[in-house]
């Protein structure tokens, strides 16, 4: 397929294209999430659950948002600054975040939350990474000239 094809495609076929690594991404993340929780001794689960989704979320929120940007843009003239846009959006907010909770000296800061979005940035960084560069390697493979 031509990167004239990808440019033409419909809205609809774009958002649908997106899904699949969205739901990658997703389930990469419930399990990092159920391995975080699990690590906690057996009564403090609970207490830790809103603490750990709240960093999952941070996490995954501008990770996803990043990665439904860089495939709807995939293909256009537009796809290396839909990465860049993406790089800055999934890296920024989460980091941001944790900054002003930190800073902030709320009551999730002792509880850890700065150290939970680290875990869940690294996961949705790792995973995410993988999931463009599949795309963008996708797009950039050449068939292999004949031997003559």
């Amino acid at each position: 397929m031509s990167t004239l094809d990808l440019h033409l495609r419909s809205p609809s076929e774009r958002l649908r294209r997106a899904l699949r690594p969205s739901a990658c991404l997703a389930g990469a993340m419930v399990i990092a999430l159920v391995a975080v929780v699990g690590c906690h001794p057996a009564g403090e689960r609970l207490a830790a659950l809103p603490v750990v989704l709240f960093a999952a979320a941070v996490c995954w929120v501008p990770a996803n948002a990043a990665l439904l940007v860089s495939t709807w843009f995939h293909g256009t003239r537009h796809a290396v600054a839909s990465v860049l846009a993406g790089t800055l959006m999934r890296t920024g907010i989460p980091m941001l975040i944790a900054m002003l909770l930190q800073v902030g000296r709320f009551e999730w800061a002792a509880q850890g939350v700065f150290g939970y979005i680290m875990v869940f940035f690294l996961v949705s960084l790792a995973v995410e990474t993988a999931l463009v560069a599949r795309l963008i390697s996708r797009s950039t493979a050449r068939p292999a000239p004949a031997v003559q």
